[in-house]
């Protein structure tokens, strides 16, 4: 059951389909304005912002619940090990080249975007069986 699904990202182009998909497929989406110099900027803060605070609101570790971040950068890492400090499982999706290696070995489960690739932009039909890259982590000590 997912709880909540949460897209931010810079503004697209007016003919970008993603978003609108992204709502009718349930997600809250918040598009961020790019700087002057046409840099995306908050994008990172605002969804490190919203999965910390829902962490807290809404997920309970003697659930088994589980935060799906979708993101490569290591500057995700310390709010990976903040959930992880509090018993939260943590699974992460990346393209294999942009996704660090703190990252994706911190994480309790890691899938590499890179075979779905013609099913995210609509090439095909149907999606592959997804299987963890890894799953090396063991979860925190208690």
């Amino acid at each position: 059951m997912v709880g909540r699904s949460f897209l931010v990202g810079s503004r697209p182009p007016p003919n970008d389909s993603v978003w609108a998909r992204a709502e009718d497929e349930g997600f809250e989406v918040e598009v961020l304005d790019r700087n002057a110099a046409n840099k995306e900027k908050r994008v990172d803060s605002s969804l490190l912002t919203v999965l910390l605070e829902d962490s807290y609101e809404y997920m309970d570790a003697g659930r088994g619940d589980l935060a799906v971040l979708v993101a490569g950068d290591g500057d995700f890492q310390p709010a990976l090990a903040s959930l992880h400090r509090r018993g939260l499982r943590m699974r992460v999706l990346s393209w294999r080249h942009a996704c660090s290696r703190d990252l994706r070995e911190g994480a309790d489960e890691f899938y590499v975007l890179d075979p779905f690739f013609d099913w995210l932009t609509l090439a095909s039909p149907t999606p592959p069986a997804p299987r963890p890259e890894q799953s090396q982590r063991r979860g925190p000590e208690r």
